[in-house]
């Protein structure tokens, strides 16, 4: 099968070991959600914009992942034959579409990612060194005040 669709085996081992890599990553991947999730509930510095963001994010990766090696991956290499066959049946209209659709929504979701993480640093910390530049308001919680506070 690897050598009908033009693969080396070289190529097709090492990809096949990213996506081995990659799924236990993403076990990893759901642990610590379910760890802050479980958090929330008894520790009040868990349910911060930061530990929300964190999750949207982390729900974002592993669609993503999810979403290269069922639609991407597995077609593009014809290593489940009835998802083969269904693409080669459905080859115009709807699945085609979606295929796209979720590829290039999810990686662009994935790209804004960083940038609310940095908007949210630099909102809390600008409460902590906002008084020399002019940023912060008198009382702006700060996340390293709770956890000094927490502790």
């Amino acid at each position: 099968m690897v050598a009908e669709n033009g693969m080396s085996t070289y190529v097709f081992v090492y990809r096949a070991l990213l996506y081995l890599f990659g799924s236990l990553s993403m076990i990893l991947y759901f642990r610590v959600i379910w760890i802050v999730t479980t958090e929330r509930r008894r520790n009040p510095l868990f349910r911060n914009f930061f530990f929300k963001i964190f999750l949207v994010e982390a729900v974002t990766d592993i669609l993503a992942f999810l979403i290269v090696f069922f639609l991407a991956f597995v077609r593009k290499y014809r290593l489940i034959r009835a998802v083969d066959q269904y693409c080669q049946v459905h080859h115009t209209g709807i699945v085609p579409t979606f295929t796209v659709f979720m590829i290039t929504s999810t990686r662009g979701t994935l790209y804004f990612g960083p940038l609310w993480f940095a908007l949210n640093r630099l909102t809390t910390f600008a409460g902590k060194f906002g008084k020399k530049v002019g940023l912060a308001k008198k009382n702006h919680p700060v996340a390293i005040d709770r956890l000094h506070a927490a502790n």
